[in-house]
């Protein structure tokens, strides 16, 4: 049964980015997943072949890359002004504590 984990582990990201990529761009067809599952693939594949080191690097600079992704996303809705809907602050006089 353990066979079954990595070609899944491959399709979620297939089907992902394609669906992202229609959804953001209207005229990529949502049908051709497999690309983007063969380039995961690939990418894998590459990270392997060339040793552990390359591999650490390639997570490394990953997790780097998801770090400052979430502090962008952070700050931007921290910061946001109060008038916007992703404000994380309550508009005044619409909640109130109990007790």
């Amino acid at each position: 049964m353990g066979w079954l984990i990595p070609p899944l582990v491959l399709l979620q990201p297939g089907f992902t980015t394609a669906s992202t990529i229609n959804s953001e761009f209207h005229g990529y067809p949502a049908n051709p997943w497999w690309p983007w599952s063969l380039a995961g693939a690939v990418i894998i594949l590459a990270a392997g072949w060339y040793g552990i080191r390359t591999s650490a690097r390639l997570g490394t600079a990953l997790g780097v890359f998801e770090i400052a992704v979430f502090l962008v996303l952070a700050v931007s809705l921290t910061c946001a002004t109060p008038a916007t809907p992703r404000s994380p602050r309550w508009p005044s006089g619409t909640w109130r504590p109990r007790g």
